[in-house]
């Protein structure tokens, strides 16, 4: 099936591919995901929830307003001491705005929550294919201030102090070296790794349903890790399952040796990219 947004494109930009390669690879667009389909297990264990931890806050890197927030911490894990991802996600529920009511952060979590279930159930936790869950860090009695931080001029936890309800976080493996997919680092072996490790999620019964380049990790090796899961779905849910699975892949397949192949080779040539997602890749 076409997307509303691949429909657009198409009309107003009619294939100019820079090489006969690349049409080759239109004509040869797999019908098919490599999918090894397994049934999903019953009654998957969900997350430890964490208690007694040292944390310390480094950094905020991210934060999506009335939604979640992302920061580098350290953990003092059995004796020793790591970096390590706390994401923590406002319970209320978020305001209607101007471009529309946004996905509130508790269902966000819900979704991350279950998808990191299923993923150490079956093991992409442990083979890389994402980071590593650790579990639910909560606050009980609200108290944010426990939480020790390097960054004394700024309140880096402001945007949950006026929550009616105590936020909840999830605790995340540091990808220490990983950078977010660049449009000039793209390679069709690159590309194919991406693809395999996308397999291995639907594998774990998971739709991402937002794998977008910054949500795909490259290491210097050519590692490929895939994060953020908030818009994700898991078993029960409808969609998870393998029609939608195949249609994530190839549009994932599109988008990577289509889209953005091509417009890599424009701008080596020293044209400009054609498509949007190129452009926020570089």
């Amino acid at each position: 099936m076409t997307s509303a947004w691949d429909a657009w494109w198409s009309e107003h930009h009619p294939p100019q591919f820079p090489t006969d390669s690349y049409l080759e690879l239109e004509e040869s667009m797999p019908k098919d995901e490599p999918l090894v389909y397994v049934p999903p297990t019953p009654d998957i264990p969900p997350l430890p929830i964490l208690h007694g931890l040292s944390l310390t806050i480094h950094e905020r890197l991210k934060y999506m307003e009335t939604q979640a927030a992302v920061f580098k911490v350290t953990l003092r894990l059995h004796g020793q001491q790591k970096w390590a991802i706390l994401k923590v996600y406002h319970s209320d529920d978020p305001q209607n705005t101007e471009g529309g009511p946004l996905l509130p952060g508790r269902e966000i979590f819900n979704r991350e929550s279950q998808a990191y279930a299923n993923f150490i159930q079956y093991g992409l936790c442990r083979d890389g294919v994402v980071p590593h869950c650790y579990g639910i860090v909560g606050f009980p009695g609200y108290d944010l201030i426990q939480l020790e931080t390097t960054a004394e001029d700024e309140d880096m936890f402001g945007p949950f102090r006026h929550d009616n309800n105590p936020p909840i976080a999830l605790l995340l493996e540091y990808m220490d070296g990983m950078k977010c997919l660049k449009l000039l680092d793209l390679t069709e072996n690159l590309g194919n790794e991406i693809l395999k490790q996308a397999v291995r999620i639907h594998e774990a019964h998971v739709l991402h349903d937002d794998l977008e380049p910054r949500n795909i990790l490259v290491g210097a090796d050519g590692r490929v890790v895939i994060i953020d899961f908030g818009s994700s779905a898991s078993y029960p849910d409808p969609i998870a399952t393998p029609p939608f699975f195949r249609a994530e892949y190839r549009g994932l397949w599109r988008k990577l040796f289509i889209r953005m192949l091509p417009d890599k080779e424009r701008i080596l040539r020293g044209e400009e990219p054609w498509d949007i997602i190129s452009v926020h890749a570089l």
